[in-house]
């Protein structure tokens, strides 16, 4: 299963490539192919779709990477930086940076308890009793960064269920850390704790 997911990553490192490089002909006024373009992109969505099944956060985050990585290459290249929209990406690669260090902690338990123990107790820095750490801190944000470009949006269809997909994907990371979280500290987020601190 490792493998067949890290194959999938590589796959979406080049599909996004594929997609910049046909946004790049458009930006340049060349004469694209829509069907191949969006087919492209429909690919990108089942990929972002087929890592969140797996349940493999570390890959779902990876990959949301990759995607931003993509994302600031175009923009850089096309020179279509809006104010603030480079702060933006620049914030969110350092996000799902800081993001993948913390996981590679949360499985170590005497590293992720000092981690608890260095988090203050307000609700701030709490989710359901858990840290609020770098991973919610990235998710947070670039949830509600793709929210924001959905509810915005003027492409295809195609680009918007990727949009879409993208967002799952990050709720289903979001899940799955909460658990690794709650393992490794040992903590019960039953439903009445959860009710709790919502």
């Amino acid at each position: 299963m490792e493998k067949a997911n890290n194959n999938l990553i590589k796959h979406g490192i080049l599909t996004i490539a594929k997609i910049n490089d046909y946004k790049f002909k458009q930006a340049e006024g060349k004469t694209v192919n829509n069907t191949n373009y969006n087919s492209t992109v429909k690919e990108m969505s089942n990929i972002v779709k087929s890592v969140a099944k797996s349940g493999n956060i570390n890959q779902v985050l990876d990959l949301e990477r990759h995607i931003i990585i993509g994302e600031t290459k175009y923009a850089k290249e096309v020179n279509i930086y809006e104010r603030g929209r480079d702060t933006s990406l620049n914030a969110a690669l350092q996000g799902v940076d800081k993001a993948l260090n913390t996981f590679n902690q949360v499985t170590d338990k005497d590293k992720y308890k000092a981690v608890h123990e260095l988090m203050s107790d307000n609700k701030v820095d709490r989710v359901k009793g858990l840290p609020k750490d770098a991973v919610h801190r990235f998710i947070d944000s670039q949830s509600s960064r793709i929210m924001t470009s959905i509810k915005s949006f003027s492409g295809t269809k195609q680009e918007q269920q990727l949009l879409v997909n993208r967002s799952a994907s990050l709720s289903v990371a979001r899940k799955g850390y909460m658990e690794l979280q709650a393992a490794s500290l040992g903590i019960n987020i039953s439903e009445k704790h959860i009710e709790k601190d919502r």
